[in-house]
């Protein structure tokens, strides 16, 4: 799995980018069997809530959430 490079967006809804490359941090650490202090599973997947931000800089959520269901997929395998 590649590490992401999402859109950032400004003017219209996105996702904090924090709390994104925090969680996609552990999530590509699980996936390539680094190790983490508590790896990512697809239910953690299924459930990740990302705080929203406007008018300041976040990622693109459809990206993010297309991500997401791709990952969540390849860790129900």
């Amino acid at each position: 799995m590649a590490e992401p490079l999402f859109t950032r967006v400004r003017w219209r809804g996105g996702y904090d980018m924090e709390q994104v490359d925090a969680f996609v941090e552990r999530l590509m650490a699980t996936a390539e069997g680094r190790p983490v202090d508590r790896p990512v599973t697809a239910d953690d997947i299924r459930q990740v809530q990302f705080r929203s931000v406007r008018l300041a800089e976040g990622y693109d959520m459809e990206e993010v959430d297309n991500f997401l269901d791709q990952a969540e997929g390849l860790l129900r395998r």
